[in-house]
């Protein structure tokens, strides 16, 4: 009955929120827009295109097919696997006790980290289920090394290598550990070492043939300190970038809510490990695994945050519950009510993750050029993104589009890299040139712009440019998308043109021309 009530109280509260107004944002969209593409008109092709390995596409593609175009059935296919993860979690605390086992349900029906990514439309949620039933069979192992339980460790292990990229490094320092702790035969060493075999291929190639840009994810040692609040705090900081309400944002209860139940949750893991010995090589995986992507991510071979490293998360929570069942049950019930009564308070703020908005959503765009009132006359100019990328929320085809993604921006502002600071990184007449031809004062043009990669006002950019060094350390994309906005409205004043500006969530559409077109 406890098990029951938690598995619904875990699925209320993923259910709580789906509907996004907002629509799929960038990441959500690329996952529809493979698992959409028909099996015979280039869906194999189009998976080894990212930088993910294939699993999840042909999981999501059940979904595609049940829900059509419907946000809410893709939503679900998160939704179902966060949900059996919490009975997984609990079968994973039963291999140390029932305290355990009926905490771990507990704690993985309230995270908002897992309930976050049960509403996106990408692998986290089903990523999440592999890791806890391949550290369910770890144990498993260790209590009874037969033949099941390995089986069982390998089949969940393919599945983990078979949906994450770097999975690898986890499933590989996990086999390494269980080599060492229960000495295999040499039969399963093999089977072990083929595992890898069957993965390599795939993460060969999509590290060979897959551009891997790193641009929007720098690393800093502050990422790992925000993983833990991440996955233990109800305050999500790290999704992508670390918000600005998180460094800005001040008072006695937000600063509680983020770092107490991390205080209380590594202490009872080093508790743990320091009075359970057959405890620490779990503890041993989830540091070799967080060094090894950290060195990545230094290296920028990897973007160090949260959702990428989700795989050590149910060891991390296995060793938080074990830990509180080894102490007094006094003082284990304290604690553990302090941290879930954190977690299940921060239900009705107005940030709880489940509500916050997905303000990158496409839909939002959408919403903005159908309320534009631009006609087949005009000129959409669509920018960062493709215009397929808006298609399954509004039908761009009567419409003249033009766009500009990131990888073509550069052709209508130079290469800042290459010019003294005097200019601040624009050759006016070279960009003149350009919009002339993009642009045309007679005509009404509509460009939207992604404010989140396009934000830098010009004194902003004339401050970076005074010193080469100050270059290196902006992302290029923002800065190179931050100087085609500015010279489109620059464009347009210097034409006399109206120069209108609408903002919805993280997008802008500025509508150039005049009144007297307008009217027409």
């Amino acid at each position: 009955m406890y098990l029951f009530l938690v598995l619904c109280l875990g699925i209320v509260l993923r259910l709580a929120y789906i509907l996004k107004p907002e629509g799929l944002w960038n990441d959500e969209y690329v996952s529809w827009m493979i698992s959409a593409t028909p099996f015979n008109d280039g869906f194999i092709s189009e998976i080894f295109k990212q930088c993910h390995m294939p699993l999840y596409y042909f999981y999501l593609k059940i979904f595609t097919i049940l829900g059509n175009n419907s946000d809410i059935i893709l939503r679900l296919s998160s939704v179902i696997p966060s949900a059996v993860a919490i009975w997984v979690m609990y079968l994973v605390g039963k291999t140390k006790n029932n305290f355990t086992a009926k905490t771990l349900a507990f704690m993985s029906a309230l995270s908002s980290f897992l309930i976050y990514y049960s509403q996106e439309v990408r692998f986290y949620s089903l990523l999440f289920l592999f890791s806890a039933l391949m550290l369910l069979f770890l144990l498993k192992i260790q209590i009874k090394p037969n033949k099941y339980n390995l089986a069982g460790f390998i089949i969940s292990s393919l599945l983990v290598l078979f949906t994450h990229t770097i999975g690898f490094v986890f499933v590989f320092i996990s086999i390494v550990y269980l080599i060492l702790i229960i000495k295999p035969d040499r039969i399963y060493c093999y089977i072990f070492a083929g595992l890898f075999i069957l993965a390599a291929p795939f993460v060969i190639y999509i590290f060979l043939h897959t551009g891997h840009s790193q641009w929007w994810g720098a690393f800093s040692y502050r990422t790992i300190v925000f993983m833990l609040t991440d996955f233990f705090s109800p305050i999500l900081t790290n999704n992508v970038n670390i918000p600005s309400v998180v460094l800005y944002r001040k008072g006695i209860p937000f600063a509680l809510a983020l770092l107490l139940p991390v205080i209380i949750a590594i202490s009872f893991i080093i508790y743990a490990i320091l009075k359970d010995k057959t405890l620490r090589g779990l503890f041993y995986i989830t540091v070799l695994t967080t060094v090894v992507l950290s060195f990545a991510g230094m290296t920028s071979k990897f973007v160090f945050i949260t959702k990428y490293n989700i795989e050590v998360l149910p060891v991390l929570m296995y060793l938080f519950a074990a830990g509180l069942s080894l102490t007094k049950p006094l003082t284990r019930y304290i604690y553990l009510l302090l941290y879930l009564g954190i977690q299940a308070g921060y239900i009705f703020t107005p940030d709880y993750p489940s509500k916050l908005p997905r303000t990158e959503g496409n839909r939002i765009p959408a919403l903005l050029i159908a309320k534009s009132g631009i006609k087949p006359a005009d000129k959409l100019i669509i920018t960062y993104y493709n215009p397929d990328r808006f298609t399954k929320y509004i039908n761009l085809n009567t419409l003249n589009v033009t766009s500009i993604d990131k990888t073509e921006v550069s052709k209508y502002i130079s290469d800042y890299r290459k010019l003294p600071p005097v200019n601040y990184l624009i050759d006016r007449s070279f960009a003149e040139q350009k919009l002339d031809k993009l642009i045309n004062p007679d005509q009404r043009t509509f460009i939207l712009f992604l404010d989140s990669v396009a934000f830098f006002p010009d004194k902003d950019l004339k401050k970076i440019a005074e010193k080469q060094e100050y270059i290196d350390k902006v992302n290029p994309i923002y800065l190179e998308m931050s100087v085609l906005r500015n010279e489109i409205l620059k464009y347009g004043k210097k034409h006399n043109l109206d120069v209108k500006s609408t903002k919805m969530g993280s997008w802008s559409l500025i509508k150039l021309g005049n009144e007297m077109e307008d009217k027409n």
